[in-house]
């Protein structure tokens, strides 16, 4: 993720956008929750590869947790789906024609976001979500369908507001590509947050005064929060 709230986010839920040229270029579908947690869980359906995506833009779906300590560059975690056009990419992170999951994250202080691709994901695969925090302080982990990806992540923060929801970042700031996500479809797990370390306390989230937006760059988002069907869309 790129930047809300005065904080830098990108696609890194942020950022959630990755550095580099595109950082001012951001546009959020995002949902946020205004309250210290130690992790983010959802499940996600993988958009449709055929909706249409201008070949300078790249989108995110994701779940990220980003710190809240008053630095203008906070920490991040975030994992999720990516899909690029050949004229744009997120941070390190490569053009992808077709979604792949991939994970990012920041430390707290620095500027420098790290971005790992995993296995490609064809539209409509449920994918679970899971940002937490070990018990260990400012060490962070990520969970893909309930399997670790492998890395411990020290990132100097241990909490922070998570959120779920697509970014899309653009060099010519037209935002045209058009996107349709699942988060929390029917029969898979709701948008939850944990209340303890090491995945305990969790708690799902619901509508309130502590749920806002990231402000979008354009009009074209549709963004119904929970206990509503969550599918966010962008030009449908």
């Amino acid at each position: 993720m790129r930047a809300k709230r005065g904080i830098a986010v990108g696609l890194a839920v942020a950022g959630l956008a990755g550095a580099g040229a595109a950082r001012g270029d951001t546009d959020f579908g995002t949902l946020g929750l205004g309250r210290t947690s130690f992790g983010s869980f959802v499940s996600l359906s993988t958009p449709s590869s055929r909706l249409f995506q201008e070949s300078d833009e790249f989108i995110v779906h994701r779940t990220v947790v980003q710190s809240v300590n008053g630095s203008l560059d906070p920490g991040l975690i975030q994992v999720g789906v990516y899909r690029s056009g050949p004229g744009l990419q997120l941070d390190n992170c490569g053009t992808r024609a077709g979604y792949v999951i991939y994970t990012e994250v920041k430390q707290y202080g620095s500027l420098a976001y790290r971005c790992q691709l995993f296995q490609p994901v064809s539209p409509g695969t449920i994918l679970n979500l899971d940002v937490f925090r070990f018990h260990t302080a400012a060490t962070w982990g990520i969970r893909i369908n309930g399997v670790l990806t492998g890395s411990v992540y020290r990132l100097g923060f241990n909490s922070g507001e998570p959120a779920v929801g697509s970014e899309i970042v653009d060099h010519g700031q037209n935002h045209g590509t058009h996107a349709a996500t699942r988060y929390a479809p029917a029969g898979h797990a709701a948008w939850s947050f944990y209340a303890a370390t090491a995945r305990q306390g969790r708690r799902r989230v619901t509508a309130g005064p502590a749920l806002f937006e990231y402000a979008p760059s354009d009009r074209f988002w549709k963004l119904p929060p929970p206990p509503a069907r969550m599918t966010f869309r962008h030009r449908e």
